[in-house]
């Protein structure tokens, strides 16, 4: 996960397990909002909504082929 380099994916710095047994993860924080609040801030339309689909897709992709699945995506 440390390996991945992609513009839309958050950059793993930290990753272990707590004093109790229970793993983490400690990610880049990135300023900005929810999709679904930078889809009404700009005003996308139907096009701009299928490009940023196509940007998040992408990055998907991306880690996909790195052998990275990411097992809780949420539409928002």
């Amino acid at each position: 996960l440390a390996e991945l380099r992609h513009p839309h994916i958050a950059q793993l710095l930290d990753g272990g397990e707590t004093p109790d047994g229970m793993p983490y993860f400690a990610l880049e924080y990135v300023e900005g909002e929810s999709l679904a609040d930078y889809v009404e801030i700009h005003q996308l339309d139907v096009e701009g909504r299928i490009k940023l689909l196509v940007e998040v897709a992408e990055a998907l992709a991306y880690a996909h082929r790195r052998g990275v699945i990411h097992r809780d995506l949420k539409p928002g």
